[in-house]
């Protein structure tokens, strides 16, 4: 009966490895959302975890590394270092000492919004996040949401989503702007937005 028992629990335990290195090797990192140059290579947000890939290394963060769930839509570069977006908003940051993420706030995702891949942006401590029907503002050192705002004067972002931001510096660098470009703003509209912007830092 040991002699049995013995068989049965080896192969559970077996069976769960097997279990564990599936999900890791077949954890599927496409498609691409996001992506920025980080180190030797790319780091980038996928619907299979976030991926790291250089010439010679090729690894996939997932739960197991601290991110609680597998798709990306956005990934952030800062000063204050990398954070990274989930479908509807899960902001989790990756600690560079123990190689891990970690997650820093999950208020946004009781929206049920998604977030617009590749979009959000960070400047002066300030993670700018564009979400399907709104625009949020997330702060850093707090790790706590500022405001969001779902349309802006006559803008409803429901109906004329944002499809970039922009982040200028003003001021010399005492504060900055953010330029919210959607569906349905022109490429006259955007230049005009552009040259205003490049007129107010070159007069501060």
């Amino acid at each position: 009966m040991k002699k049995y028992f013995f068989a049965f629990a080896l192969l559970l335990f077996l069976t769960d490895g097997v279990a564990a290195d599936s999900w890791r090797n077949y954890a599927n990192p496409f498609p691409i959302r996001d992506a920025f140059a980080y180190g030797d290579g790319v780091m980038m947000a996928t619907a299979g975890g976030i991926r790291y890939r250089t010439t010679s290394y090729d690894y996939t963060f997932t739960s197991v590394d601290g991110l609680e769930t597998s798709s990306f839509y956005s990934i952030v570069p800062s000063f204050a270092g990398i954070f990274a977006l989930s479908e509807y908003g899960k902001v989790v940051y990756f600690d560079t000492q123990t190689n891990r993420w970690r997650v820093i706030n999950r208020s946004f995702e009781s929206n049920k919004s998604r977030v617009i891949p590749g979009v959000s942006v960070a400047a002066k401590g300030i993670i700018s996040i564009a979400f399907d029907d709104r625009l949020a503002f997330f702060d850093i050192g707090k790790a706590s949401s500022i405001i969001t705002i779902d349309r802006i004067a006559s803008k409803n972002f429901s109906s004329d989503k944002i499809t970039s931001l922009v982040a200028k510096t003003l001021c010399a660098g005492r504060t900055y702007r953010v330029v919210a470009f959607s569906q349905k703003t022109d490429v006259e509209a955007i230049r005009q937005t552009m040259a205003g912007l490049q007129s107010v830092k070159q007069s501060a």
